[in-house]
């Protein structure tokens, strides 16, 4: 999630992992790593459940170069627009990795392989390493979408966004990634300077075939839609996440395949059995899953 100050990007991720928007404003000075399991429908194969374990990375504000963060990393948010810079480890030294490359954002069959004996073994997830606020380790092997945020009422938000989305051409010469062009604090309403703003905006998404969307983070609305459509873009490009059972050979494609079937399996336990994936009011605040949590 990637954009200038001050436009809502952490909002934006609380909002879907969390269904809560902070309401104070604090500068995000790290990279900080959100989960959410949830299903999407499998566009490839008529709608059937797609279990998926979404690593969402927030972002400090885009143009931020002031020395180091947390982690002993330079900041350096032009880097944060490449499939792994600003990343603690290269591709390769976490296909290495016990905890590394095996899990992409896409994480599942449509049906669900061996659930029961995975989930009896506890194998789906004791592979993995909790969480360490003391790191920045994803788990995925690379950026698979990019979530560009703006504010419309203010129009210096969208020359940054702009300026972001042009240099991802020269990132990613291979298997682009998905892009967004995100209009955030829409219930805030649209004057007639912001409205001049908007439409450029819209503009420049249809000139640079990248998707457009709108949402505001603050009542929850279209945020969930927002992600599910990246999400389901992202699953209908496999080359952007089959690389993550390739990276570690036979054995990363089990653990994949192990770790798919207890995200499938607790979500339809969750949902008492159902395995059909449901898409829910946009404006009803859910409380927040036991399985969602962040990582600063």
């Amino acid at each position: 999630v990637l954009g200038s100050s001050q436009v809502g990007k952490t909002s934006l991720v609380t909002a879907f992992v969390n269904n809560f928007c902070p309401t104070v404003y604090s500068a995000t000075d790290d990279l900080t790593l959100y989960y959410k399991t949830l299903e999407i429908p499998d566009k490839r194969q008529g709608g059937a459940p797609f279990p998926v374990l979404a690593e969402i990375e927030d972002t400090y504000a885009w143009g931020r170069h002031d020395g180091l963060d947390s982690f002993k990393r330079r900041r350096d948010a032009t880097l944060l627009r490449t499939p792994t810079g600003g990343a603690a480890r290269t591709p390769q030294s976490r296909a290495s990795s016990k905890a590394g490359s095996m899990l992409g954002t896409m994480t599942g069959r449509s049906t669900p392989m061996h659930a029961s004996a995975s989930l009896a073994s506890g194998e789906a997830f004791e592979m993995y390493p909790a969480p360490d606020s003391t790191k920045f380790t994803p788990i995925t092997h690379r950026r698979m979408g990019f979530l560009v945020l703006f504010d419309a009422a203010e129009a210096h938000t969208l020359d940054q966004a702009e300026e972001c989305i042009g240099g991802f051409e020269s990132c990613h010469l291979n298997d682009a990634p998905i892009i967004f062009l995100v209009a955030n604090k829409m219930d805030r309403g649209l004057d007639k300077h912001a409205l001049v703003t908007y439409e450029r905006a819209q503009r420049f998404a249809q000139e640079r075939g990248i998707n457009f969307a709108e949402v505001s983070s603050v009542e929850l609305q279209k945020v969930r839609k927002l992600f599910r459509r990246l999400l389901g873009d992202i699953q209908t490009h496999p080359s952007l996440w089959r690389r993550d059972l390739t990276n570690g050979g036979s054995s990363a494609a089990k653990r994949v395949t192990n770790l798919a079937s207890g995200v499938a399996s607790a979500l339809s336990a969750a949902k008492g059995g159902s395995s059909a994936p449901r898409e829910q009011a946009e404006d009803a605040a859910q409380p927040a899953k036991k399985q969602d949590c962040n990582l600063q």
